[in-house]
């Protein structure tokens, strides 16, 4: 039947949907974890500077240089994964999926199913006059 083909068509439209969609969540997660490495890195490092202000200049600038480096590349990472959108396959993927259910609905509406039942009584009338013409020969 037309519906069952097309909600399969429909089910390997999500399973890839959801494939891309986990892929592209565990590449976000990853880049999260490096934001999150680099922030607390950043956060000892403002620390280590605070702490070598009150005593030393020299080692000071040292570590103001790494500061603003663990600060460069946290923002990279973090502006990195909130920039990680769905895929152009993940949105084919959907509108794929959402096509073939809206299909397979509209042929199991009421219209559609008379119509195919329809189809059915009209071939079963047929046979049935094909065999009483052929009980007469």
């Amino acid at each position: 039947m037309r519906a069952a083909r097309l909600a399969r068509f429909a089910l390997e439209a999500e399973r890839s949907r959801l494939a891309l969609l986990v892929r592209r969540q565990v590449r976000t997660a990853g880049l999260w974890a490096a934001a999150g490495l680099f922030g607390v890195a950043a956060f000892a490092t403002a620390h280590l500077l605070a702490w070598h202000l009150l005593s030393a200049q020299a080692e000071a600038a040292r570590a103001a240089i790494l500061l603003g480096a663990d600060l460069v590349l946290l923002l990279i990472a973090a502006l990195a994964a909130s920039l990680q959108r769905p895929s152009r396959w993940e949105w084919e993927a959907e509108r794929v999926r959402d096509r073939a259910l809206q299909a397979a609905g509209e042929s199991l509406r009421p219209a559609a199913l008379v119509r195919e039942v329809g189809l059915l009584r009209a071939a079963s009338v047929f046979l049935s006059l094909y065999r009483m013409m052929r009980r007469r020969r």
